[in-house]
């Protein structure tokens, strides 16, 4: 048992990480065919939200391209969520109506909260407002986490930052 690495700490990255790219370090089940596309969404929850966050923290895309005022799950990482949301219900449906990020900080004050998840106690939910036509919603990224007051302002900024990337470089 000598000098044995604690297994919740995260080892720092490798030189050779450091180097590599972001397609690289996604887990072989999560990589694109061709590494000349960007990662799956899936990928991007694994590498860049999860981490960021609480643990006990989940993340999943909703989309509502097929089925209009509608969210159906996309792309999670974490315990299976509710499949389906209206726009009318919930804080992802409050989002996507709203077309505005909701930070809620304790989820059993929200009016209309859905509970799919009976570990969540905190959300955060962006819209994903389609680049080309402002009034068109084709889904919201969800977070979840199992602590009470964990998003604030700075998170709702970088998350808001991170789709305004995805919604430039993806098709959807």
């Amino acid at each position: 048992m000598a000098n044995r690495p604690d297994r919740n700490s995260r080892p720092s990255p490798s030189p050779a990480d450091r180097t590599r790219s972001r397609t690289e370090l996604c887990p072989p089940h999560h990589r694109p065919i061709d590494a000349t596309f960007p990662p799956t969404p899936s990928c991007l929850l694994a590498m860049l939200i999860l981490p960021s966050v609480a643990s006990g923290t989940k993340a999943e895309f909703y989309a509502s391209l097929s089925h209009p005022q509608t969210l159906v799950l996309g792309p999670f990482q974490g315990r299976i969520a509710c499949t389906v949301i209206p726009f009318a219900k919930g804080v992802c449906g409050a989002a996507a109506s709203r077309r505005e990020t909701v930070v809620v900080k304790d989820v059993h004050e929200f009016p209309g909260h859905i509970a799919c998840d009976s570990a969540s106690q905190s959300e955060i939910v962006v819209p994903l407002v389609a680049p080309s036509n402002e009034s068109e919603i084709v889904g919201v990224l969800d977070i979840d986490a199992s602590e009470k007051n964990v998003f604030d302002e700075e998170d709702k900024a970088g998350f808001e930052l991170l789709v305004a990337v995805l919604m430039q470089k993806c098709k959807f």
